[in-house]
């Protein structure tokens, strides 16, 4: 368990040993700078030292780092070169050029925009080898002959990003996945909500304070990353009890309407075929809400029937989803 670190720490923990039950739980709120990245055997050393394995990352398939990281380096979006004096625009795309049973493809793409538009097709093929994990380039002389001098030396440069977005993709966490872990540890394992859509705090009881130790405890290693994580305790009385059961009801019951409109929309999208990873994205989202209603209804001495009623809903539309199925599931 983490040693508190502030007077408002040492405070809060003096009176829960003292005084069991005087708060009803805390708001908890963290930070992610936009530029964080932080090695991935360093983050799980230390989730493991903190005892929050669930933190811990499933490191990610070789070949899907390597579809990100090509994927990124032409959605950077159009750039505008000079060129003999003028302002003109290129747009650079990654697309998807076909696999086999050794290797999976991709190839960059280069257009010039305005009037002159002119697509000079696939410039760069990267290829990914399933065996040895590498990638390679090959560029196709014949259409990188044709592309003027200052738009060659883009291409160059992106060349290089993409074998350093591949090494980020496999070995990194960036400010996207550490945020997502964070969220997920709170949501899921902590079953908290949140308190203000958007700003990321949330309330958790005080039966799972632990687990916010430890998790103060493994973003307080990466504080030179910029992660920050502070909490408030809130004390066990009326008008803090009617704050938190209002918040439970419009987040809950918000977040079950949005997701069985998206059960529909993707029963109708897919034409009742269902891959199993879809059903059970869902069937996780439902567990997740189900454990939550359990849990502040425990906790609050609430009935929830509205909640309730609506989980009901959720429950007949995710037992229809994993009724459908597919079986061939897409690779």
């Amino acid at each position: 368990m983490t040693a508190p670190t502030t007077m408002v720490d040492k405070l809060g923990k003096d009176l829960r040993d003292n005084y069991p039950g005087l708060f009803l739980g805390s708001l908890v709120w963290y930070y992610v700078p936009a530029d964080a990245q932080i090695k991935t055997k360093e983050w799980v050393a230390a989730a493991e030292a903190h005892e929050i394995d669930e933190m811990c990352p499933a490191p990610p398939r070789a070949v899907d780092a390597f579809k990100r990281a090509i994927s990124k380096i032409g959605k950077s979006g159009k750039v505008t070169l000079m060129i003999g004096g003028e302002d003109v625009s290129f747009r650079f795309m990654a697309r998807d050029s076909g696999q086999t049973a050794d290797a999976v493809f991709r190839d960059l793409v280069v257009e010039r925009l305005g009037e002159n538009r002119l697509s000079y097709g696939p410039v760069v093929k990267f290829t990914f080898n399933r065996s040895s994990k590498n990638i390679t380039e090959k560029i196709d002389r014949k259409v990188y002959e044709q592309i003027p001098v200052e738009v060659q030396a883009e291409i160059e440069a992106r060349i290089q990003s993409a074998y350093t977005q591949y090494n980020i993709e496999r070995f990194v966490l960036g400010p996207m996945k550490i945020r997502d872990l964070i969220r997920t540890e709170i949501e899921e394992q902590q079953l908290g909500i949140p308190c203000k859509p958007g700003a990321g705090i949330y309330f958790v009881f005080d039966e799972q304070f632990s687990r916010v130790e430890k998790l103060g405890g493994l973003l307080g290693e990466f504080a030179q990353h910029g992660l920050e994580f502070h909490t408030v305790p809130l004390v066990d009385v009326e008008s803090q009890r009617d704050m938190i059961i209002k918040a439970f009801e419009t987040e809950t019951l918000g977040e079950v309407d949005q997701l069985m409109a998206d059960m529909t929309a993707t029963l109708k999208g897919e034409r009742g075929k269902i891959t199993l990873a879809v059903a059970k994205s869902f069937t996780r989202d439902f567990k997740r809400l189900n454990d939550r209603l359990s849990e502040f209804s425990d906790q609050l001495e609430q009935k929830f029937e509205q909640v309730g009623d609506r989980l009901d809903l959720m429950r007949a539309q995710t037992v229809k989803l994993v009724e459908n199925i597919h079986v061939e599931e897409t690779k």
